[in-house]
């Protein structure tokens, strides 16, 4: 799938997520070249699963290099059901290029230049992501009346956007926080922009509760 130069959509299905991550059929490999503008991957359908970790990146670090995804901005998990997305940051530098959104393109509040690479995410209340790594939430910001959570990976140059629309609302989360009703691995977290770091079990993972009986495992590779 090859977009031209303005803003592309590409609408995949499980059959297209799965050509992604195979090998050649028929001496070629499913591949997606956005191209210029803001392309976009839509998962249409319910239940989907993107891992963008099982899908090679050989060009990592180039956005137009080669790799089976190249220069994708955007992922729309919204579909007809809940669906997920799994990722890494080496994930998003390798599709998505530097400086796409900030303040001078309606992004307010990102900074006049973002000398990260990008990448958008937005879906609604069910959908889920799985970003492994080490990412520090550096608040929201609004564009169109829609709120995004900003995240940023402490290791590289690397943001993710999410549509906050993905869970309840962050001011149930900020709200859940602050009443003292939240906790890591038992640990009451005291702040909004806590890292995970440090927090890790010898099982690579970290439990994460709210109040008595709502659990979620977080994974780390």
């Amino acid at each position: 799938m090859f977009g031209g130069t303005g803003d592309d959509t590409f609408n995949l299905d499980a059959d297209n997520i799965g050509q992604l991550a195979a090998g050649p059929t028929g001496g070629q490999l499913a591949r997606i070249a956005g191209g210029n503008g803001i392309d976009t991957i839509a998962l249409a359908g319910s239940g989907l699963t993107l891992n963008l970790r099982q899908i090679a990146n050989q060009a990592a670090g180039n956005p137009d290099g080669g790799s089976r995804i190249d220069s994708v901005e955007r992922i729309d998990l919204t579909g007809t059901g809940n669906n997920t997305l799994t990722l890494d940051p080496a994930d998003i530098r390798d599709m998505a290029g530097m400086n796409l959104f900030n303040d001078g393109n309606g992004w307010t509040g990102l900074g006049t230049t973002v000398a990260k690479h990008q990448l958008l995410v937005e879906g609604n209340a069910g959908d889920v992501i799985n970003a492994s790594g080490y990412w520090n939430a550096a608040g929201t910001i609004t564009v169109n009346g829609q709120t995004y959570a900003v995240y940023n990976d402490t290791s590289s140059a690397t943001q993710l956007l999410v549509d906050t629309g993905l869970v309840d609302s962050t001011s149930a989360a900020r709200r859940a926080i602050a009443e003292g009703g939240v906790y890591l691995n038992n640990i009451k977290v005291d702040a909004q922009d806590a890292l995970l770091e440090g927090h890790i079990l010898p099982s690579r993972m970290a439990v994460l509760r709210r109040g008595k009986k709502t659990l979620a495992g977080i994974f780390v590779e």
